[in-house]
């Protein structure tokens, strides 16, 4: 009784645990037809969105970066170019200031050209005037400049102060340490007091005395110093900027490049985790012997010929689909969920019943041929015809229309003719069957319609059938036992199926490198780009510092051989006679620029470069004063026509005048006399003429740079705004022309492998153990929802 007991518990044991399977299987079915978008295809859609959004936050990033890195050039050219031209505004100030104090001692000490006194006062308090307004306009850019430099600055730089020197009215002398700025404040409101004296005629000995001496001490000394090194800071500041910012590109490089082969490390695995779930569904096949696979063809067979039979006998075409409701996309969706209905209505079609669903999908069967190319790939030719009966031959092949078009049923695109060709032990398939025999066509289906069958004629019409939509459905007959020969075959498909791998491994990683290899190029190009843009920065700033200094270098070595006369010893600075100082720098500065020249500058300043060796090496008269006969002329006629050699000879002839007197002076008693013979003598008045013809064209050469400097940079950012649209219109055309069907390729082979997985019917996977465990284990059913 007791061993009834535990059979009947066995039993019921038994029957719920198959049950149990049972109804995993049918939620398996269930779960596989729904609706949703595949998981894989999910990540794919938010890699690929997060892929376009990062791509585009770069570029947007890189570009806000190159307008910045615009407006620090702009920053940098106007601050060394303004910081250059108030130390050269100061050596006119010095220059004029030290005239008007040689002529209220000695009026002989002055040079008039023949115009008296007051008229020579007049004309170097006007000038003094325009000095002083030109100074305190550029001091406000000078300092809206370091103001703009201070912010990008790390940290704020310490106060520099400077020795300031003071005569007391007891003629006592006060040093006082004070900013540059309240300096140089001081010294314009000095300078003004000495104009207004001197345009009013008032005379008064001490404020004069007090006047002269703040101007002439300190702007020779400290302050002119200190202005010098304050652009010499600008300068020094912007050339380091330039590391900081080929730093930061740098920074941006590593970033995209990271940020793309990171995305693709995300999105290779998943293309490929596609691809292996649909491998890894055809090896399932493997697990089916070849008798349940040809029964499985017939069911599809007799399925299809009876339904499409019965649906063109009542005259409904409604499973042909017109091409306006092929690009609807929602019906494809339903039509979608239709297919795997009818792949589970195909799955359990009986012979004998003729209840049939109204949709099927001749899609169906062409992933069985994909079943078979695969076997086919793996085996070899395939089984050879003599080795297959007459029903397994009829059985074995089922063709669908062979035009590109999209399905007639489905609605979906048929890239190939739908030929099933079921794998069989031995992997050879069926020799092809002539297209006119077993090709389905909308032409065939009307001579269908046209032709309908009698009812006391089926055997003829059956036989129509066959000829019009396919091979003829054959009974299925009793499969003879397999000789040893069908059996290793049988094994051999299986074993090969069941170890088959995806050989579209290579060719993804070939297409995602490309891709991968097209970013990195922009990413690297557009870099070496910008390491060019800014060694051309680099390079025109360097430039602009030794032509900008140019005229006031010039002016100081006349100033400074004037003091040596006017105070009879040389001004010494910090250990340095300044008038010898100058004389260096100006060769120094020649010999730099003429080097710099050499190298090759942005077709920008062709304009610059064209005038530059008109005035520097050609005729000055002709090239710049050519405009004015009388300055020309007059040009043409100084130290016999020096300038006529151009600005570079008339450096060397200021530099060599100066010295030439100096040394003459020395040699004599240094008296008042010597004094007036060194100032109304020819060498010095050509000194002066040549400064006063040259300094115009050294300013026009710097004002016309600085507008070719200009002009490169608005190049530049114009070039950079044409990249970055170019660059999101190449992004936009790789992601909707190419990303975009190759998802959804993606995304319908998914659905075909669900579509495959509901083609094994029920039964079939009951019976086999092990097709049934890989059912129940979940691991299938991640791979494809």
């Amino acid at each position: 009784m007791e061993d009834v007991d535990k059979s009947d518990h066995s039993s019921n044991v038994s029957g719920h645990s198959m049950a149990d399977e049972l109804r995993k299987l049918k939620d398996f079915k269930a779960m596989i037809s729904e609706k949703t978008v595949p998981k894989s295809i999910r990540w794919l859609k938010r890699t690929v969105f997060c892929l376009f959004a990062g791509l585009v936050a770069l570029a947007s990033i890189k570009l806000s970066y190159r307008f910045s890195q615009n407006d620090q050039a702009i920053e940098g050219l106007n601050a060394i170019y303004n910081s250059a031209t108030r130390h050269s505004i100061m050596a006119d100030i010095n220059l004029n200031t030290r005239l008007l104090d040689l002529l209220r001692t000695d009026p002989r000490l002055v040079y008039l050209g023949g115009a008296s006194t007051a008229a020579k006062s007049a004309d170097l308090n006007a000038m003094l005037t325009a000095n002083i307004d030109a100074l305190q306009h550029n001091q406000f850019e000078v300092i809206k400049a370091t103001i703009q430099m201070q912010t990008r600055m790390s940290s704020e730089p310490p106060q520099q102060y400077y020795s300031i020197s003071f005569m007391l009215q007891n003629g006592e002398i006060k040093v006082y340490s004070n900013l540059f700025n309240d300096a140089l404040f001081q010294f314009v409101t000095f300078t003004s007091s000495i104009r207004n004296s001197s345009a009013n005629g008032t005379v008064d000995v001490e404020a004069d005395n007090k006047n002269f001496y703040f101007v002439e001490t300190n702007g020779l000394q400290d302050i002119r110093a200190g202005s010098e090194q304050i652009s010499q800071d600008f300068y020094q500041f912007y050339i380091g900027s330039i590391s900081d910012l080929l730093l930061q590109f740098e920074i941006f490089l590593i970033a995209e490049v990271a940020f793309i082969i990171f995305s693709q490390m995300i999105l290779i695995p998943i293309v490929l985790s596609v691809h292996k779930t649909n491998n890894k569904v055809l090896s399932l096949f493997g697990y089916i012997p070849r008798h349940e696979i040809e029964e499985l063809v017939s069911k599809c067979e007799n399925y299809v010929v009876k339904y499409l039979k019965d649906q063109v006998e009542q005259g409904d075409f409604s499973f042909i689909r017109s091409e306006e409701d092929e690009e609807d996309k929602d019906d494809q969706d339903d039509q979608q969920m239709k297919m795997n209905a009818s792949y589970m209505q195909v799955a359990n079609f009986d012979e004998a019943n003729d209840n049939q669903p109204e949709n099927v999908q001749i899609s169906v069967l062409s992933e069985a041929g994909q079943i078979h190319e695969k076997v086919k790939s793996l085996t070899g030719n395939g089984i050879p015809s003599e080795k297959l009966s007459p029903d397994s031959k009829a059985k074995n092949t089922l063709s669908a229309p062979q035009s590109k078009e999209k399905s007639p049923v489905s609605g979906f695109p048929s890239p190939e003719p739908m030929s099933v060709s079921i794998p069989l032990a031995g992997g050879d398939s069926p020799a092809k069957p002539k297209e006119e025999k077993h090709n389905l066509s909308v032409k065939k289906i009307g001579s269908l319609k046209q032709r309908k069958p009698k009812n006391n004629d089926k055997e003829d019409k059956n036989k129509q059938n066959e000829v019009r939509l396919g091979k003829g459905v054959e009974k299925k007959k009793s499969e003879k036992p397999a000789d040893n020969g069908e059996e290793e075959e049988e094994n051999e498909r299986t074993k090969k199926l069941l170890n088959s791998k995806d050989n579209n491994r290579n060719i993804i990683f070939c297409q995602f490198s490309a891709m991968t290899i097209v970013f990195v190029a922009y990413f690297v190009g557009s870099f070496f780009w910008e390491w060019g843009h800014l060694d051309n920065v680099k390079q025109c700033y360097y430039h602009l510092s030794l032509i900008s200094e140019r005229p006031s270098i010039l002016k100081y070595g006349v100033v400074f051989s004037n003091e040596n006369i006017a105070t009879k010893n040389p001004l010494i600075y910090k250990g340095n006679n300044q008038q010898e100082l100058y004389s260096n720098r100006i060769y120094d500065n020649e010999r730099n620029i003429l080097n710099n020249g050499k190298k090759s500058f942005p077709v920008q300043f062709d304009n610059f470069i064209g005038q530059y060796n008109l005035l520097t090496s050609r005729d000055l008269c002709v090239n710049y004063y050519n405009g004015n006969d009388d300055k020309s002329k007059k040009c043409a006629q100084i130290g016999g026509g020096l300038l006529a050699k151009g600005l570079s000879q008339a450096a060397t002839s200021i530099t060599e005048y100066c010295r030439d007197g100096i040394i003459k002076f020395n040699a004599t008693s240094k008296t008042t006399p010597d004094q007036i013979n060194y100032f109304q003598s020819n060498l010095q008045i050509q000194t002066m003429q040549l400064l006063n013809y040259s300094i115009p064209a050294l300013d026009y050469l710097v004002t016309l740079y600085n507008q070719n400097f200009n002009n490169y940079l608005d190049f530049r950012l114009l070039i950079a705004r044409i990249t970055f649209v170019l660059f999101i219109v190449f992004v936009i055309i790789v992601f909707l022309i190419v990303w975009g069907p190759y998802l959804g390729s993606l995304s319908s082979k998914i659905w075909r492998t669900k579509g495959m997985l509901n083609m094994i019917p029920m039964e079939l996977i009951t019976k086999n153990e092990t097709l049934k465990a890989k059912f129940l284990t979940g691991d299938l059913l991640q791979a494809v929802r």
